[in-house]
């Protein structure tokens, strides 16, 4: 008897789960004139402006440098204020973001204060936004680096693992679904670049959390490999190779095939090649265990 689940939701998922349903994109133009649920720009200490931010203040006449001084926002990492209904502003809201000060903004920073940004437009209720964070000048760091960060940082934070909730009242989507990110001028070809890292990356991230958040009833050695399969099919340069017991029997596999005989589910050893690099660069190994039974 099997311990693997049936019917379509089952089915659903042997597909894959899809944690995160957030577009994103590069964006450009003046922050005042974005048409969007919200734009994010940055605030340096003591309520210091950034370019961004300059922007939006010059398009109303001011009153966004009086709504700073008069919150009493000190622009500190991370710190954040949204605000709405601001006249003369065609973004529905406009999230401030501290930045500490701009010489010492570094990678620890950035990432900090994108994550807080990431936080608050989840859970803002906006539909889309665009995000100036990108332009910053982050120390010992570039463009790419804060495009991929933003986008990485909007990722986690918009992921749900909502797949095995029969009851839609209990689900917990994310309103947000597109996010633009804006970049220094200049700079369109790394950010291009960096875009498509930080997809990537997001979406191996989403991977893992689905798989780990997965009952072991479904997530077994079989559906990992059949997923494994799944990614070796989507890339050209990704080679899967999935061995069974008799395989592992004849490799002398003894300790695998031991722990093995305590479920129902029969193991798999997983072997995924990434050829990624010229044939003469070494290769760099990763090894894990998936415990599944």
């Amino acid at each position: 008897m099997s311990s693997r689940p049936t019917g379509s939701r089952y089915g659903r998922i042997s597909k894959g789960i899809t944690g995160v349903t957030v577009n994103f994109n590069l964006s450009t133009g003046d922050a005042s004139a974005q048409r969007s649920g919200c734009v994010v720009v940055g605030v340096h200490k003591g309520g210091r402006l950034s370019g961004a931010s300059e922007q939006l203040d010059k398009a109303c006449e001011g009153a966004l440098a009086r709504i700073i001084k008069r919150a009493g926002f000190d622009g500190e990492v991370g710190h954040a204020l949204m605000l709405t209904g601001i006249e003369a502003l065609t973004p529905d809201r406009v999230l401030l973001i501290g930045t500490g000060r701009a010489s010492t903004l570094d990678a620890a920073g950035f990432r900090k204060l994108a994550r807080r940004a990431a936080q608050e437009l989840v859970n803002s209720g906006a539909r889309d936004a665009v995000s100036y964070l990108a332009q910053l000048e982050v120390k010992d760091q570039d463009c790419e680096f804060c495009v991929r960060e933003s986008v990485i940082a909007l990722a986690t934070a918009a992921y749900r693992f909502d797949a095995l909730k029969n009851d839609a009242s209990k689900r917990d989507p994310v309103a947000l679904k597109k996010l633009g990110v804006a970049y220094p001028d200049g700079a369109r070809r790394v950010a291009q670049e960096a875009l498509a890292q930080a997809q990537a990356l997001a979406d191996a991230l989403n991977l893992c959390c689905d798989l780990a958040n997965l009952p072991g009833n479904i997530c077994t050695p079989s559906y990992l490999a059949d997923r494994a399969r799944q990614l070796g099919r989507k890339h050209d340069k990704l080679n899967v190779n999935v061995k069974g017991e008799p395989e592992m029997k004849r490799m002398g596999m003894g300790a695998l095939l031991s722990v093995a005989r305590g479920s129902r589910q029969p193991p798999r050893l997983i072997t995924m090649q990434y050829q990624g690099a010229a044939k003469n660069v070494k290769p760099i190994v990763l090894i894990g265990k998936g415990v599944t039974f």
